[in-house]
C-alpha cells in the first residue's frame, strides 16, 4: 500500500487496522487525516487500479478496503461490507461484544463462506460479533415475551401468597418462579411491604412450584415419545402387511 497508494506514503491517509487469510481475503479499515480526501477512494483507485495492483502482488488474494471509525456500531458495518445489516446492538461494552442483526437474505454474505467474513471483520474491529437473521431475532424476542407472560401467570398463582405481594413482587423486576428462588429470602426480605416470614412462603411456593412444572414437562415429553413411538410401530406394521411386487415374488 505504500508503494501503490501515494497518500498513504505521504501521511494522509493511514492504514488503523487489518486483517488476513493469507492467500484467501484480507480487509483493511483506513482513515483519511484530511476531510477531502476519501480513503477507501484513494486506495481502491481509479478503476480499482491502485488495488489490483496489490491483489497482483498477493497472487489473486481478495481485498476489502473499508472505512475506518471510532464508533463500533458504524465500524462494524463497513467492516461486514459486502453484507448490508441493519441493526447493531452493543451487548457487552466491557467484553466487547455487539450483536448485528440482518435481513435473512443477508446472512449468508455477512458470515461469509465458514464464517470467514464475520471472523475476519471482528478481527478488524476488535470486538466479538454475534451474527442473527431478523426471523431468529423476532422467535428470540416472541420466546422471551411468552417466557415473561408465563412467569407473570406462574407468580400470581403461588398459593398463599396475596395478590398485593405478589404485585409489589411484579413492580420490583420478578419475572419467574427462578428469579424468586434465585434471590432468596434474605434478599426478598427487603421488597417493600415483605417480612423474613413471607420471604420464606414465597420461596418454598416457587420452589414447589418450580418442581410441579418439571413434573408436568417430563410427562408431557414422556407422552410425545411413546405417541411417537407408537406411530412408527404403527407404521412397519403396514409396510409389513403391503403385498409384494411382482418382481419381487
Amino acid at each position: 500500500f505504500d508503494m501503490e497508494v501515494p497518500e498513504i506514503y505521504d501521511g494522509t491517509v493511514s492504514c488503523e487496522s487489518g486483517a488476513r487469510a493469507p492467500g484467501d481475503r484480507a480487509k483493511v479499515a483506513v482513515r483519511s487525516r484530511e476531510k477531502d480526501v476519501d480513503p477507501v477512494g484513494a486506495c481502491v483507485g481509479i478503476k480499482g487500479s491502485r488495488v489490483q495492483a496489490i491483489i497482483r502482488e498477493l497472487r489473486s488474494e481478495k481485498i476489502d478496503i473499508v472505512q475506518w471509525s471510532d464508533d463500533p456500531s458504524l465500524f462494524v458495518g463497513n467492516a461486514l461490507n459486502p453484507a448490508k445489516i441493519g441493526r447493531v446492538s452493543v451487548v457487552d461494552d466491557a467484553n466487547r461484544r455487539l450483536e448485528i442483526t440482518v435481513d435473512d437474505s443477508q446472512l449468508s454474505q455477512a458470515i461469509g463462506k465458514k464464517g470467514q467474513n464475520v471472523r475476519l471483520a471482528s478481527q478488524l474491529i476488535g470486538w466479538n460479533i454475534d451474527i442473527k437473521s431478523e426471523s431468529e431475532k423476532k422467535r428470540e424476542i416472541e420466546d422471551e415475551m411468552a417466557r415473561v407472560q408465563r412467569g407473570t401467570r406462574e407468580l400470581k398463582a403461588l398459593p398463599g401468597v396475596g395478590e398485593k405481594t405478589i404485585q409489589r413482587l411484579l413492580d420490583t423486576g420478578y419475572r419467574s418462579l427462578e428469579d424468586l428462588v434465585e434471590a432468596g429470602v434474605a434478599v426478598l426480605c427487603e421488597v417493600e411491604g415483605g417480612g423474613g416470614k413471607t420471604a420464606q412462603k414465597i420461596v418454598e411456593a416457587a420452589t414447589k412450584a418450580i418442581a410441579r412444572r418439571q413434573e408436568l414437562e417430563a410427562e408431557a415429553e414422556s407422552a410425545r415419545v411413546a405417541a411417537e413411538a407408537e406411530a412408527e410401530a404403527e407404521r412397519l406394521a403396514a409396510v409389513a402387511d403391503e403385498p409384494a411386487d411382482s418382481e419381487s415374488a
